[in-house]
């Protein structure tokens, strides 16, 4: 996977020249602190790397942050 996939405006990918330019300890103490481990392997590019591990995690729930209303005035929760 030389590729990385295409960031968005908001997230761009940063460019492999900036990720390269990267020392392999820094790199892979960067990544060991947001995964827990060492990768298992390294690929040609950092890049491509970090967009596999964007693209692997799964998106977190959010619950709302308070009370949710309906239209007749009950909360969601409230038993009927």
């Amino acid at each position: 996977m030389d590729t990385p996939t295409p960031g968005t405006a908001d997230y761009p990918i940063p460019t492999s020249d900036t990720l390269a330019a990267m020392p392999a300890e820094a790199f892979v103490a960067a990544w060991r602190t947001l995964t827990g481990e060492p990768p298992a392997i390294m690929l040609s590019s950092r890049a491509a790397m970090i967009a596999l591990l964007v693209s692997s995690l799964p998106i977190a729930p959010l619950p709302p942050v308070g009370p949710v209303w309906n239209d007749d005035g009950a909360g969601i929760g409230t038993p009927r």
